[in-house]
């Protein structure tokens, strides 16, 4: 994780997304390809597993899909709302175009791939592997995991998802880190030029996303916590808020256009916003339940001699 955030230190560098723009390409790219070849494998993979079953081979389990329950939607809902973190650099990309006019379409088009991509990967890893189970025999299936890579069988397809998904980090993280970066730069008097101040600073904001990285290592339970929390927060709670606070400021405005909301559209800010809250507050609970009441690995600049040396062994740390 060192030597991954040293080289993504220097490409947060760049002042917004307009000076950086094809490195978005690449992040969808990959992430396509990445998700195609998910769902391709997984199908397979099931379909493997399901025959191997209905022939009796020795140590074959059969497929299982657990029914729904509302303590696994409020912890789907952090992971959801995490897919839509990148809803946040919404306003800098259209303070950016050339044609703002046309922000509306390019963010039904962003919904629209996001949920072409993610939807048919959870359907097809759930209905073709199901959860981890154990055969009456012995036999086992790992089923769905959290990282939905690890559910994947080894070989060249699993290496390639692997490479795919650390090429859309290296070119998705400094697209997500740059709205706070500016955020903060303004608040503390940092010029917006290329200068040595704003590269210190984004600097030591990505050691500190290392810090956290190494403190946390269990990366489902920090996606689900910021998910749930900050996410929702800038996805469902304050774009209606905000929204609405600007309308009802234009009203009487000396220079600027009066805009109203009508009675529809205002209630369905509202529902929005509760939405938001409701499932924010027990998905973010569930979050910080998960990380306290399970077990987590000692973080590695509180090891002791002995525990480094059973990693090195290849000890119970992973």
């Amino acid at each position: 994780m060192v030597i991954v955030a040293i080289t993504l230190i220097p490409l947060t560098w760049a002042g917004t997304p307009k000076d950086f723009w094809p490195i978005a390409v690449g992040a969808l790219v990959t992430t396509c390809i990445a998700c195609g070849l998910i769902i391709a494998t997984c199908v397979f993979d099931g379909q493997s597993l399901r025959e191997a079953f209905a022939n009796g081979t020795e140590g074959a389990a059969e497929i299982s899909q657990p029914a729904p329950t509302m303590n696994g939607i409020f912890k789907a809902f952090g992971s959801i709302m995490f897919a839509f973190a990148g809803a946040s650099t919404f306003p800098t990309i259209q303070a950016d175009m050339a044609d703002r006019s046309k922000f509306n379409i390019s963010a039904l088009i962003a919904m629209a791939i996001l949920f072409l991509i993610y939807f048919p990967m959870a359907v097809g890893g759930y209905y073709s592997l199901g959860a981890p189970v154990f055969g009456v025999d012995g036999g086992q299936i790992q089923g769905v995991t959290d990282n939905i890579v690890l559910a994947m069988s080894d070989g060249p397809t699993r290496i390639v998802v692997e490479v795919m998904l650390l090429l859309h980090l290296i070119t998705a993280f400094p697209i997500i880190t740059n709205p706070p970066a500016q955020f903060f730069e303004q608040i503390l008097g940092i010029p917006s030029s290329f200068n040595w101040k704003r590269c210190a600073f984004r600097s030591l904001s990505v050691l500190c996303l290392l810090f956290i990285a190494e403190t946390v290592p269990s990366f489902g339970a920090i996606l689900d916590l910021v998910g749930a929390s900050t996410v929702t927060l800038l996805t469902f709670v304050f774009p209606p808020f905000f929204y609405m606070r600007l309308c009802d400021a234009s009203i009487n405005h000396a220079t600027w256009p009066e805009r109203k909301i009508p009675l529809w559209e205002r209630s369905y800010c509202w529902i929005l916003i509760l939405v938001g809250l409701a499932g924010g507050c027990l998905a973010t609970y569930m979050a910080l339940n998960n990380i306290f009441s399970s077990s987590m690995s000692v973080p590695c600049y509180l090891m002791k001699d002995e525990d480094l040396s059973s990693i090195n062994t290849g000890g119970g740390h992973s």
